[in-house]
């Protein structure tokens, strides 16, 4: 009994991310560009809720450090500081609730691409460095919701939490970020780059930038980053590629 409760738990797992990294997959054979990421994040949901596995998808999900049972009694407490947001969270229909955190980066100059839907315009991006830890940033978000050290509004519970990160930026896939003083190296999430499960410091030279440190001692998911498909791993502007990552 307790093999046929850990197999179905397993299949549940393994049919969500097929269907995220399905999706992805059909964003990039349809040769479709997003103007930002607000609408990269709108698309993601819409084929998430044409899913027959999917009852509903929530947006811009806030969490806190206390049980909402607290939070509810009292919301004048509530603190900028103290409150966060998951990008979407689908409800299952079989009652489970999956929460994903999403990225999606072109490269840093303004660029018109050209699909089957017309042309589509792009603005230049930041510095792929902080893309990088801006996505660990989600990383370590998905941790706190998944070990219970975060808690949603109307007594949410999550049971499994994705990292998503969508880019045709061949920076991202590629730069292990070792060149010069080689400062940004533990925060690279190129293909192959081992997955960070520590305290990551930002660098001293970059304090002007405000950037907290990450803790992802918590992280449980191990092994190493890779982008899907491999093919796409080039200097090609228009060759878009992704990380689906399970957060644990």
């Amino acid at each position: 009994m307790l093999f046929c409760l850990f197999k179905q738990n397993t299949m549940k797992k393994v049919v969500m991310k097929t269907l995220l990294e399905n999706i992805l997959s059909n964003i990039i054979n349809l040769g479709i560009v997003f103007t930002n990421e607000l609408e990269f994040q709108f698309y993601l949901a819409q084929e998430l809720k044409s899913n027959s596995t999917v009852k509903d998808v929530l947006f811009e999900v806030p969490s806190f450090s206390k049980p909402w049972s607290i939070v509810s009694k009292n919301l004048k407490s509530i603190s900028k500081k103290d409150k966060q947001y998951t990008d979407l969270i689908a409800c299952l229909k079989n009652g489970m609730h999956v929460a994903i955190e999403l990225k999606y980066k072109t490269p840093n100059k303004a660029h018109i691409y050209l699909t089957s839907n017309g042309p589509v315009l792009t603005m230049a991006q930041g510095a792929y460095y902080l893309g990088a830890y801006s996505f660990l940033r989600d990383v370590e978000r998905l941790v706190n919701v998944i070990s219970k050290k975060r808690f949603y509004v109307n007594n949410i519970t999550i049971d499994e939490a994705y990292a998503i990160f969508l880019t045709n930026d061949s920076n991202y896939r590629n730069n292990s970020f070792t060149k010069g003083s080689g400062v940004w190296k533990k925060f690279a999430i190129n293909d192959g780059a081992t997955i960070p499960n520590k305290i990551l410091t930002t660098p001293s030279s970059y304090n002007k930038l405000h950037l907290p440190q990450l803790n992802l001692s918590g992280l449980k998911t191990k092994g190493v980053f890779n982008w899907t498909p491999k093919s796409t791993i080039t200097n090609n502007s228009s060759d878009f590629a992704y990380i689906v990552l399970e957060v644990k």
